[in-house]
């Protein structure tokens, strides 16, 4: 069930702000949330960044890269391991449903196919699509 955030976010659609700035604010709030209450989010928002973001209607568009992936992102190969990149993919997409929609989401499924190994050294970067909100 979605709910409405209520701590603050900045609006989209200030005349100061463009989108992509509106998003980038936002998230420095969730960071300091997640940071403050030590939660588990702050092992992946650390070093996120938004990229771009757009917006129409309910519909929108957000790019977020992670750079310089941490030592306990990885597995015992030296890559990044899986249920890291399943969390960024979760937590990335819950992160662009709320800019796009100021709609706050909880996932109910996720389903991950790995294309290959995320090596240590590269950057991540999520490109993520909003089509549609809600049943």
């Amino acid at each position: 069930m979605a709910r409405e955030m209520t701590f603050g976010m900045a609006s989209p659609i200030s005349t100061d702000l463009s989108f992509t700035d509106a998003c980038r604010r936002n998230l420095c709030k969730v960071k300091t949330l997640s940071f403050e209450k030590k939660s588990y989010e702050c092992n992946v928002v650390d070093k996120l960044e938004i990229v771009s973001a757009t917006r129409s209607d309910k519909r929108g568009k957000v790019v977020m890269k992670y750079s310089n992936v941490a030592s306990h992102h990885l597995n015992n190969q030296g890559n990044i391991h899986g249920g890291a990149l399943a969390t960024w993919v979760d937590v990335v997409t819950s992160l662009s449903i709320w800019f796009v929609s100021n709609v706050s989401t909880v996932s109910v499924g996720i389903h991950v196919d790995y294309i290959g190994a995320a090596s240590a050294d590269c950057d991540l970067v999520f490109d993520t699509r909003v089509d549609k909100v809600g049943n």
